[in-house]
């Protein structure tokens, strides 16, 4: 990790916070971000509705700390990717921002966290001037107690369009964007599969992507997590395990990400380069045709996940489910 001086004016960092419903966990994560070593950064809030004592428990750490701001604004549906598009929104409308990232409620942020992520991507600014870098990387898993557990996270290096055509190796919480990549990045899709997948998706389309391999966060895992990523080295059964199990929750979320997709490609086409938007038409419209040539596609085009065993079960669900999560695009 590079050891550049962070001073500049400029620098401040933006960070969005999406909650609902986390009273039990956000003063952590409020202590761990009030916390940080690097100090030059303003926090955004936006609540969805809670019931608990989330939003007495913002207003508290806004009262005290003037970098905490709560705003009230709609958003166009419920739950965490809306409420990080409404929060994205507002934040790109009323704020002049370098550099963002996303946190969650429950998860502790380590206390150089904020210090190393923006070291790293500026390290990468000053080598690739004008580009839109996203970086991203590790976390340590703990239970609901932070008690660090024994599984790993399996995630692809510095990922390019090919792989996050299959699924998403970036989890928000461990993000942060450059000015370059929120210019170009007008919105983030309200009904995408997740807020970071969306980011992911634009950041490997039009940017490069930055890994950070040391673990920076404690993410937490409790029975009321909301992310749609699988955690930890799973061995083969529990792979498959996975996807014989819970099937009609696979099927709507395949079903959200080709929409995603979808939605992705006709909104952004003309700005993609040749080859980029040749892979993206050639998988979508693989769908219109038949369950092998979908299958072939990804073959052919490298759209694997991370191992042999997962891309194979991805395959394997494509064979079987076609029909439930064949998707009918149409290029506009």
């Amino acid at each position: 990790m590079t050891n550049t001086i962070i001073t500049a004016t400029d620098d401040k960092v933006t960070i969005l916070m999406a909650t609902y419903n986390g009273a039990k966990y956000i003063q952590k994560q409020f202590d761990s971000i009030i916390n940080q070593t690097y100090t030059h950064w303003e926090l955004i809030v936006r609540d969805d509705g809670s019931n608990d004592d989330t939003v007495a428990i913002i207003k508290s750490n806004a009262a005290a700390d003037d970098r905490i701001l709560l705003i009230d604004v709609k958003s166009s549906g419920r739950g965490a990717c809306s409420n990080f598009s409404a929060l994205y929104a507002w934040a790109k409308e009323n704020r002049a921002i370098n550099y963002l990232m996303f946190t969650d409620q429950d998860d502790v942020w380590k206390a150089d966290k904020v210090k190393k992520t923006l070291q790293l991507l500026k390290s990468d600014e000053h080598k690739t001037p004008g580009i839109p870098l996203l970086a991203y990387g590790n976390l340590q898993l703990v239970d609901d107690n932070l008690q660090v557990l024994p599984e790993t996270i399996s995630l692809i290096k510095d990922f390019k369009l090919k792989h996050v055509l299959s699924r998403n190796y970036a989890f928000g919480c461990t993000m942060m964007l450059n000015k370059q990549l929120l210019t170009a990045m007008d919105e983030i899709y309200a009904e995408a599969s997740n807020h970071d997948y969306w980011v992911a998706l634009f950041a490997a389309a039009f940017g490069k992507t930055i890994f950070i391999e040391e673990e920076l966060i404690l993410y937490r895992q409790h029975d009321s997590n909301v992310s749609g990523h699988t955690i930890g080295n799973q061995k083969m059964n529990n792979r498959i395990k996975r996807y014989t199990s819970g099937v009609n929750k696979q099927i709507e979320e395949e079903k959200v990400k080709l929409k995603m997709l979808g939605v992705f490609y006709n909104k952004y086409k003309s700005d993609m380069v040749p080859g980029n938007k040749k892979l993206l038409f050639a998988l979508l419209s693989s769908f219109n045709s038949s369950r092998l040539a979908v299958i072939a596609t990804m073959m052919v085009n490298g759209i694997t996940r991370k191992g042999f065993i997962q891309t194979l079960v991805s395959y394997y669900f494509v064979l079987v489910f076609y029909t439930e999560i064949k998707y009918k695009f149409a290029a506009v």
